[in-house]
């Protein structure tokens, strides 16, 4: 728990603004899904860095602890994808190599995730094939998307 609250913490530091959110951040044991020893929280960071008192996102963490009594440093995971939240690879690292000698810390990217994922869904019935069909994209549906989500999110905030 200790090695946990301190990487969350370390993470948060080298985010920046890190006083509130590394004071606040506790990990918990994780939902069904991930491994019994899995450690998750949520790290909590303004939308518009420039603006900390506004918009507030919720990035989820998991931390698989290191098997050694005295880990090496910790790894980090993050995912890409596009738009793939770290967090759902967790279960597929549990019984990785690093693992022996070090942490290794999941984190969901702004943008990406349960709390606060974008996404753009694809038609109905075509699921992420839709990707590989000609015509590539079906722009009046995805301009609506792109509606919908900047209702909810600054969108010139992200890439």
């Amino acid at each position: 728990m200790f090695r946990t609250t301190l990487i969350c913490g370390i993470f948060a530091a080298v985010l920046g603004g890190a006083e509130a959110a590394a004071a606040t951040l506790k990990a918990d044991a994780c939902p069904a899904g991930y491994p019994a020893e899995a450690r998750c929280s949520l790290l909590k960071v303004p939308e518009d860095r420039s603006k900390p008192e506004g918009r507030r996102l919720d990035l989820k963490l998991v931390v698989l602890p290191a098997r050694a009594a005295q880990p090496q440093a910790p790894v980090f995971i993050l995912s890409g994808g596009p738009g793939q939240p770290a967090t759902d690879s967790v279960p597929g690292f549990a019984g990785s190599w690093m693992r022996q000698a070090h942490d290794m810390v999941f984190l969901d990217l702004r943008g990406t995730g349960r709390a606060d994922g974008l996404d753009c869904p694809p038609r109905p019935g075509a699921g992420l094939q839709v990707y590989l069909e000609p015509p590539f994209a079906d722009t009046a549906r995805f301009e609506a998307c792109r509606a919908e989500l900047a209702r909810r999110a600054d969108l010139r905030l992200y890439t």
